[in-house]
């Protein structure tokens, strides 16, 4: 496909099929590659409180059809919108497609009733950190991807007996936990829509009470449907916490020692975790490392 004249509609007047194929051809060559069939892209949108008629897609044509060749993703909650991806295809970049879609998303959030926009971006994404820039989204924060390779025989030496419990309950009695506000997809809304996914393990203390919890995925690493990439075992965690008090720093290093020793075969990631949270330099310690580092960026669409 040659570059060529384009056009962004709405994925619902494009159809989910076009959306999928804008999706897919604008992550093909991302280092976070995705793919989504039909059903996939359906399922992902309901988790994300997405609407098809709030996406956008970049339509060119190809053989004389118009085929979708970018995409971006756009949910809207509480008075506030996020982009969950933006991409175009190789071919068809550097022609203001994907500022395009991105203006488009921006008019159907003001639409909505959107005040802010919120998107991450990785560091060294220079073309897109310069059109978020264009478009006058402000850097909030950093944010760190944590990656713990599997490494059965370097595992922390405390002994750490970590209890199962409800994902539900969790979320709902203890996320208020956190002390700071956390990114759109480690929010309290999006981790409710998400509950059925997650198993939850809690730290308790003497008095059986639990003093913190996380929430995550065991990918078994059967084949190479799950969250682990070449049939490799990973646990993906939604969500760690700790309650507040004088000993929330040793509650914490207990909690992620926890999590390590209850699964030494697996690679474990943790997304999005803020700059200056304590479980930063305890992750460090046992063995986790930043794989990868973003950018929060947002935008004032009241103006």
């Amino acid at each position: 496909m040659t570059p060529n004249d384009f056009r962004v509609v709405d994925a619902a007047a494009a159809g989910i099929e076009a959306l999928c194929d804008g999706f897919n051809s604008g992550f093909r060559d991302y280092k976070y590659a995705s793919y989504f069939d039909p059903p996939g892209m359906t399922r992902f949108l309901e988790r994300s409180a997405m609407r098809l008629e709030d996406c956008a897609v970049m339509l060119a044509q190809e053989d004389g059809a118009w085929k979708g060749v970018g995409a971006a993703l756009l949910a809207v909650e509480d008075g506030e919108a996020w982009c969950g991806g933006l991409a175009v295809d190789a071919a068809q970049r550097r022609q203001g497609g994907a500022k395009a879609l991105m203006q488009a998303l921006h008019s159907r959030a003001c639409s909505r009733g959107a005040a802010t926009m919120w998107l991450e971006v990785l560091v060294h994404n220079a073309p897109a950190r310069s059109l978020y820039r264009g478009l006058g989204y402000q850097k909030r924060r950093d944010l760190f991807l944590w990656e713990r390779p599997a490494s059965p025989g370097n595992l922390p030496s405390a002994t750490v007996d970590l209890q199962p419990a409800d994902a539900l309950d969790l979320i709902e009695n203890c996320y208020d936990w956190h002390n700071t506000a956390l990114s759109w997809q480690r929010r309290r809304a999006a981790l409710m829509r998400a509950y059925s996914l997650m198993d939850a393990l809690v730290l308790e203390d003497v008095a059986g009470q639990a003093v913190g919890y996380i929430l995550y995925h065991h990918n078994r690493g059967v084949g190479r449907s799950g969250s682990g990439r070449n049939g490799e075992e990973s646990v993906h965690i939604f969500d760690m916490a700790v309650a507040p008090g004088a000993r929330s720093e040793e509650h914490a290093d207990l909690l992620a020692t926890g999590i390590v020793v209850q699964f030494p075969d697996a690679k474990i990631a943790l997304i999005n975790e803020p700059k200056g949270s304590i479980l930063n330099p305890l992750l460090a310690n046992i063995g986790f490392q930043v794989a990868d580092r973003q950018f929060e960026l947002s935008l004032d669409l009241s103006g």
